[in-house]
C-alpha cells in the first residue's frame, strides 16, 4: 500500500495559522510568540514579540517576551535593551500581574548584568526582584552572587542562607557559600556546604558521613543538623529523619524546612 501522508498540521502551522486569521492583533501575536518560546522556537518567538511591538509599541508582555527570547538566542546586549524598556514602560502601570513580570525581568537583566561582571548593577536588580518577590530563591542566590563578587563575604552569606531556606538542595547556592566560608575562613561553615554540596550531587551517602562528623564537632551548628535529617530522608531512612527535624523544631519553632520535613516524615498515624 502507498505510504499515509499525515493531514494533522504541524504546532508551526497551527501557529503560523492564527497569526494569518488575525494578523492586526498584538495581543494574538504576544500568544503565539509565547508558545514559540515555550517549544524552544526562539527566532520565531523574537519574530513575534516584534511584530506585537509594531501593532502595539506600549505592550510590556512583547518586550518581556522580546527579551527572553533574545537572551536564549545569546543576544545579550538586545535581551538588555528589551528587559530595560519593559521595565521603564511597566513601573509606571500598577498591577499585581505585571509587578509580578517585572520581577522576572530584573531578574534576568541582574542575571546579564552579572555576567557582564557589572555587579553593583546587577545587585541592584536583584534587589528590585525582591522587593516583589521576597521568596525568589533564584533572585536571593542571585543578589549572593553579586555581594561576593564584589568581595563582601559577609553580606552574602546571610543571603545564600535564606535562598537554601527556599530551595534546600540548591547546590549553586551552596558552592557560593563554600567558596564565601573558604575567604572568611569558616571552617564549619565551609565543612557544611561542601557536604551539602554532595547531597545536591545525589552522593548521599558521602554527604551523610560528612554531616554526622560536623553535628558531632559542631552540635550546635543548625544547618548540620538540618542536613543531615535531609540525608537521612533521602536514603529513606524516615525516623531517623523524623527525630533530627523534631530536634530542630525543639530549638527553632518556626524552622520551615524541619517543619516540612516532619510532616513528610511523621510515622503512619501521626499528625
Amino acid at each position: 500500500p502507498p505510504p499515509q501522508i499525515s493531514t494533522t498540521p504541524s504546532p508551526r502551522e497551527q501557529l503560523e495559522a492564527l497569526v494569518r486569521q488575525d494578523p492586526q492583533n498584538p495581543r494574538l501575536r504576544v500568544e503565539v510568540a509565547q508558545r514559540y518560546y515555550t517549544l524552544g522556537w526562539y527566532e520565531q518567538a523574537a519574530k513575534q514579540a516584534q511584530e506585537a511591538l509594531v501593532l502595539q509599541p506600549d505592550s510590556v508582555a512583547a518586550l518581556l517576551l522580546l527579551g527572553y527570547a533574545q537572551q536564549a538566542r545569546g543576544q545579550a546586549p538586545e535581551a538588555l535593551d528589551a528587559f530595560s524598556r519593559a521595565i521603564a514602560m511597566g513601573t509606571q502601570t500598577p498591577g499585581t500581574a505585571l509587578s509580578n513580570a517585572l520581577s522576572g525581568a530584573y531578574y534576568q537583566r541582574g542575571q546579564l548584568y552579572l555576567s557582564a561582571q557589572q555587579y553593583q548593577a546587577a545587585e541592584q536588580d536583584f534587589r528590585s526582584a525582591l522587593d516583589i518577590e521576597w521568596t525568589d530563591a533564584d533572585a536571593r542566590h542571585g543578589l549572593a552572587e553579586a555581594l561576593r563578587l564584589q568581595g563582601d563575604c559577609p553580606s552574602a552569606v546571610p543571603e545564600y542562607q535564606r535562598a537554601i531556606q527556599f530551595v534546600p538542595d540548591f547546590a549553586e547556592a551552596f558552592s557560593g557559600l563554600a567558596a564565601c566560608a573558604a575567604q572568611l575562613e569558616d571552617q564549619v561553615q565551609q565543612q557544611y556546604a561542601t557536604a551539602m554540596q554532595r547531597l545536591a550531587q545525589g552522593l548521599t551517602s558521602q554527604a551523610l558521613a560528612e554531616l554526622q562528623s560536623l553535628t558531632t564537632t559542631a552540635p550546635e551548628f543548625l544547618p548540620a543538623q538540618l542536613g543531615l535529617a535531609l540525608a537521612h530522608e533521602r536514603l529513606n531512612q524516615r525516623e531517623q529523619a523524623f527525630t533530627i527535624y523534631h530536634a530542630i523544631l525543639e530549638q527553632d519553632p518556626n524552622q520551615p524546612v524541619a517543619l516540612l520535613g516532619m510532616r513528610r516524615t511523621a510515622p503512619q498515624g501521626q499528625p
